[in-house]
């Protein structure tokens, strides 16, 4: 691939994108094909490939030296606010949207090349437009010389990857975003947060020039398919289904796989029907944002139990016939083997404690339990919480061992329904975080054979874990925890072969990659998303960690 580009970094550039070095760098222009098959030593998007895996082919880490990984480089990065953040890698530089700025990073050393202030509206004008103002974040987008970035104002920023330069800027007239879109067929398709008493959608946008090409609501609105499904008139109006989390694609289906979030308010006794398309996946087409089919994995949701997380895509035989296949957990606990050119239903398993459900039908779909669905005036236990049984921390895929990697909490909560009229807060539950009966740990990391869905191994966390597993080529899943370490475990067997303590809790993506022939393992660290934030302060706040500013950690082996 030709060099597209060369660029001088100077030191003297605008405080936008002020830098700390002045040298020459070269950008290679990423392109479709890059991030559909990306080389062994980048991680240019939030999974580094589309199909959700976050695996790492290099092997020069591995179970036989993993003990000697020492520290490389950290970075202070300055960040308040939680630390969910996914580092990008190319052509050497490492890209960090740390809340309310974008770092760009040398990714050998940690020396900073260029930041990037964001600035949100005005609160005034916020209010006006009904956007938010949220500074939490999950990664960036990188494609062509572009770094994309989403904002919680709801604008889409495109910056040049060597100076930090904004190229253009486009409001969506959403709530806001807290993750970063995919690049499909060339497109940047993204999911954008409900309003207040409005619902969510995904768009198509170019690249080029920030247009919005289309423009999905999440919800259908009267005379689409699916809008029967709210049978309280006015209510699918309002119903919410913000869609929040990353998508992933199917280049060679063409098809990319955008996942739904809970509808408003949480309880349901006031929007009767299966409420589409809240707490479903849909399979769309990137180009034009049309749904071709869906699956829902909570109808009529009463608990809060986002289905918003990333399906995770994997080819496996299924009863002698090699599939295409997906894999989908969300906050229930509740997780799904589809068939992803069709839809068509495989098979499922809870994999925390759950009682919300009494069991699954033929089609996939989840029976509600009506003993623990919150109602006024009565207290009931359900389980999981609203914190969920798995949340927001992305899953992994290993194809060496066919495993699925995934955090869970057995965390339940003590619960009413508060009466609900329109105008009312849509967040309409008491509740509390209660250890789920029977007990005795809290958190866990499971590996789960993705095709047949048996638990391969587990390991067990006396507080919650947040845990985000990176499995990779060498043998290894590594993982953090919220108690400061950062793990690396035997990926076949759960055994643990090496830990770190570092600053803080460890709430982010973790993600390996390749300069100069050197593999670096980095991860970012700083208290405190929804777990450790959350109800770790709760159920276990003896093992919190420092609160602060976030930090980028980056590993390596001894260096002769």
């Amino acid at each position: 691939m030709t060099i597209g580009r060369l660029l001088l970094v100077a030191a003297a550039a605008t405080l936008a994108a002020g830098t700390a070095l002045a040298q020459e760098r070269t950008w290679t222009p990423i392109t479709q094909d890059f991030l559909n098959n990306p080389p062994d030593g980048e991680w240019a998007s939030k999974r580094r490939t589309p199909n959700g895996w976050g695996y790492s082919p290099l092997t020069q880490i591995n179970r036989d030296n993993v003990g000697s990984l020492e520290l490389a480089w950290a970075f202070d990065t300055g960040a308040t606010g939680n630390k969910e953040w996914t580092p990008a890698v190319a052509n050497g530089i490492m890209f960090v949207h740390a809340n309310d700025r974008v770092l760009a990073l040398d990714a050998a050393s940690g020396d900073l090349i260029w930041q990037y202030q964001i600035t949100l509206l005005p609160a005034e004008r916020r209010t006006e437009l009904g956007v938010g103002g949220g500074t939490t974040t999950r990664g960036v987008t990188l494609y062509e010389d572009k770094v994309l970035v989403h904002t919680g104002d709801s604008h889409i920023v495109a910056l040049d990857t060597l100076s930090g330069q904004e190229i253009w800027k486009t409001f969506t007239d959403g709530l806001g975003y807290s993750s970063p879109g995919i690049i499909a067929d060339g497109v940047l398709i993204s999911g954008n947060r409900a309003k207040n008493y409005d619902r969510g959608f995904i768009t198509g946008v170019d690249t080029s020039s920030g247009e919005i090409l289309w423009k999905t609501w999440a919800i259908p609105g009267p005379g689409e398919p699916g809008y029967d499904s709210w049978t309280v008139p006015g209510t699918a109006e309002v119903g919410h289904g913000s869609v929040w989390g990353t998508p992933t694609y199917d280049p060679d289906l063409n098809i990319v796989y955008v996942t739904v979030g809970n509808p408003d308010p949480y309880t349901n006794q006031t929007r009767e029907g299966d409420n589409l398309y809240t707490q479903s996946l849909l399979a769309m087409a990137p180009k034009t944002g049309e749904i071709l089919w869906y699956h829902q994995f909570v109808p009529n949701d009463a608990w809060d139990l986002d289905s918003i997380m990333e399906a995770v895509l994997f080819d496996a035989e299924i009863d002698g016939e090699m599939r295409h296949l997906l894999i989908h957990t969300g906050k229930s606990s509740f997780t799904n083997v589809l068939d992803r050119e069709t839809g068509e239903y495989i098979g499922s398993r809870f994999v925390t404690y759950t009682n919300v459900f009494t069991g699954v039908d033929d089609s996939g779909r989840p029976i509600q339990n009506e003993a623990v669905i919150p109602r006024p005036g009565e207290r009931v236990v359900a389980c999981p919480s609203t914190r969920g049984g798995t949340d927001w921390p992305a899953r992994a895929y290993s194809p060496d061992t066919g495993l699925y990697y995934i955090s869970g909490n057995h965390v339940c909560m003590d619960v009413e329904g508060l009466a609900y009229a329109p105008g009312d807060p849509m967040r309409n539950l008491d509740d509390r975080r209660v250890i789920a009966p029977g007990y005795d740990y809290i958190g866990e990391l499971f590996a789960i054979d993705a095709a047949t869905l048996e638990t391969a191994w587990t390991v067990k966390y006396d507080y919650p874990t947040s845990a985000i597993p990176l499995p990779t080529a060498g043998g290894l899943v590594f993982a953090g925890t919220i108690d400061r370490y950062f793990v690396a475990y035997n990926d076949e067997t759960g055994e643990e072969l090496w830990r770190q303590r570092i600053s803080q809790a460890i709430e982010a993506h973790p993600i390996s990659y390749e300069v100069d022939g050197v593999q670096y393992v980095a991860v970012p660290s700083g208290c405190c998303s929804i777990v450790g934030g959350g109800f770790a302060n709760e159920l276990t706040p003896e093992i919190m960690g420092p609160t602060g500013t976030g930090h980028i950690w980056a590993f390596r082996l001894p260096q002769d």
